[in-house]
């Protein structure tokens, strides 16, 4: 009988996620740094309309914060790979159309797996597969800016389920 480790078959992949550049007529979420920081839930006002597209995840950064606010239907995605992140709804609300949506501001742990290194840019990162352990999504700082990264099969599904709104560059792992 032969026993594989399945780490030796398969590549540990890893994505950063960034907003996709591609749409430029996204849902314009105005909110103060300190809306964004409070954990619980908030309405703020805004033009949803037929114009603005309402991409699955939109990152926000004020100062030297990033905000991930993710989709109703992207959080459910998420929640089965962590079921330990924090989630707070944001609603979203037209009064003059009459319509509303929910996000959700995701708090993730900040996990520190960079190697030690002189990078140029966040491309150039390179992760520590065993400070990671079997996260499939964390986030990690880099030059006083967070990023999320994904697991491949986190980007595999989201990618099969065609949301919307997500870029994904792959992050080198040692």
């Amino acid at each position: 009988m032969l026993f594989v480790n399945i780490e030796d078959v398969i590549d540990i992949c890893y994505y950063i996620v960034k907003p996709d550049k591609r749409i430029t007529n996204a849902i314009n979420i105005n909110m103060t740094k300190q809306q964004l920081e409070q954990q619980c839930e908030q309405v703020i006002d805004c033009t949803l309309g037929d114009k603005n597209l309402q991409p699955d995840y939109i990152m926000i950064r004020k100062l030297f914060s990033a905000y991930h606010i993710f989709s109703d239907r992207l959080k459910n995605l998420i929640e089965i790979y962590d079921e330990t992140l924090q989630f707070y709804a944001i609603f979203l609300c037209d009064n003059k159309n009459m319509e509303s949506v929910a996000y959700w501001n995701c708090i993730c742990p900040t996990l520190d797996c960079i190697v030690e290194g002189k990078y140029k840019c966040i491309d150039d990162v390179v992760l520590k597969n065993e400070n990671i352990g079997d996260r499939f999504l964390f986030r990690i700082v880099f030059e006083k800016q967070e990023y999320f990264v994904f697991h491949l099969v986190l980007v595999e599904n989201i990618l099969r389920k065609e949301y919307i709104g997500l870029w994904f560059d792959k992050i080198e792992v040692v």
